[in-house]
């Protein structure tokens, strides 16, 4: 039979008191361990030999680790399409499975898409998103495509630019 013992644990993040289970087999469960940030602390002459080292564990709560990944993932997202926007604007088809006279309206699509997701309120975005029927059919007849999805990159280059400082604040 495993034996299990519980210690308690604060959320590096949002301070949260974490129990997390410990089984005899060196497992755990509850919440995130990141290790020791001990070491750094000692570099940056922000070490207290008083503290207990435990208070030197970076630990993430469920919800705090989460959120985390979710952003990571939707930076993910806007980086590739951004990428995508700039490999299509250099002339090569970032979808190959996709006709080559198609992959504006897809990009324009996906890009709406991902500035509604995170209501996006730079001017670019609020000037794509005010107009978005309009400039799609632009793009679907020919006319515009590349001012427009130009348009599109330097809104996509905002939201990734506010994205950052939300994760640093």
């Amino acid at each position: 039979m495993s034996e299990t013992a519980v210690i308690r644990r604060k959320c590096s993040v949002c301070g949260r008191e974490i129990p997390v289970k410990l089984h005899s087999d060196g497992t755990y469960e509850g919440g995130h361990y990141f290790g020791s940030v001990k070491e750094a602390m000692i570099e940056l002459g922000r070490y207290d030999p008083k503290r207990p080292d435990e208070e030197y564990e970076y630990w993430e709560c469920e919800e705090c680790f989460k959120e985390a990944s979710e952003r990571v993932k939707n930076r993910d997202e806007m980086e590739k399409l951004y990428i995508d926007i700039t490999r299509w604007e250099m002339g090569f088809n970032p979808y190959p499975h996709v006709p080559s006279d198609k992959v504006p309206i897809l990009l324009f699509d996906k890009g709406v898409k991902m500035l509604e997701k995170h209501n996006a309120q730079s001017h670019y975005a609020r000037k794509i998103l005010s107009r978005k029927n309009i400039l799609r059919r632009q793009i679907s007849d020919g006319d515009h495509v590349l001012v427009v999805i130009d348009e599109l990159r330097c809104a996509l280059h905002s939201l990734l630019d506010s994205e950052e400082g939300a994760s640093e604040g």
